[in-house]
């Protein structure tokens, strides 16, 4: 999953050449930040600051773009046995 994600709430035209759009599905407020899940058919788990949250004027059900480089994105294993685990870069190949 990506760790650089840009959040917006239309589509954008950057060189960023991931875009997907979504809906968001869940807000969950942790002290100054708050975590978002948009469901863009895979869930994408996004935590951004109370103030981006309210400025912006998100709510459960807001149509949302993501968009990221693919240098942001991390490979990761999942075993159901062992868990999902991050692996390094030398690791993905």
């Amino acid at each position: 999953m990506p760790e650089d994600i840009l959040i917006s709430k239309d589509s954008i035209d950057s060189s960023a050449r991931n875009s997907f759009s979504g809906v968001l599905a869940e807000v969950t407020r942790i002290k100054s930040t708050v975590k978002l899940i948009i469901d863009t058919g895979i869930p994408f788990h996004v935590v951004l600051t109370k103030r981006a949250h309210d400025d912006m004027g998100l709510f459960p059900g807001s149509e949302i773009y993501l968009t990221f480089k693919a240098s942001a994105t991390h490979t990761v294993q999942n075993d159901a046995r062992q868990g999902s685990k991050k692996l390094k870069k030398d690791e993905a190949t």
